[in-house]
């Protein structure tokens, strides 16, 4: 099935080309062959993450506002500062508090390798995929993943296919 901004979706957009190769592994399991998964721009660098978040006349919210189905995941670095997610959602704009969704490497996207393996991020991804399907966290329990755990519980009520 083709893309259908009018049904409920995902769109997944990225810091950098890590968060990006970790996707497609994820996005590759069967969890997601009916899914309305899109993945969307790479815009380099957290704080550009951050204003596709929280301007309104960004390239993202205007999705939002034009198609009331469209819900975003960002895919971003916390840079070990265990507050960013936080301090990025915080000047989102109420309506579409609900609709934005963040999963981040505590460190950066690179060092994820260091806690869940040296296989190929489109590996890695794919077992996070993995573990979703199999309602096992321990993946996601790592520690520079632990922190999403609330996030992912927040995805699995919402989308069927985190779960």
């Amino acid at each position: 099935m083709g893309r259908n901004n009018y049904r409920e979706h995902l769109l997944v957009i990225f810091e950098d080309q890590a968060y990006k190769d970790y996707y497609l592994g994820f996005a590759n399991h069967a969890l997601f062959n009916d899914s309305q998964i899109y993945d969307g721009d790479i815009f380099g660098g957290w704080t550009k993450i951050q204003e596709q978040v929280n301007d309104e006349n960004s390239v993202t919210l205007e999705h939002l506002s034009r198609f009331e189905n469209a819900y975003v995941l960002a895919l971003l670095d916390c840079d070990k500062d265990i507050n960013r997610i936080d301090n990025i959602r915080r000047k989102i704009p109420n309506i579409y508090q609900d609709r934005i969704f963040f999963l981040s490497s505590f460190d950066e996207a690179e060092h994820l390798k260091d806690d869940l393996g040296q296989g190929k991020k489109e590996t890695i991804g794919y077992q996070l995929a993995q573990h979703c399907y199999d309602n096992d966290s321990s993946l996601w329990k790592v520690p520079m993943l632990n922190h999403n755990l609330p996030e992912i519980a927040k995805l699995k009520i919402k989308f069927k296919f985190f779960s």
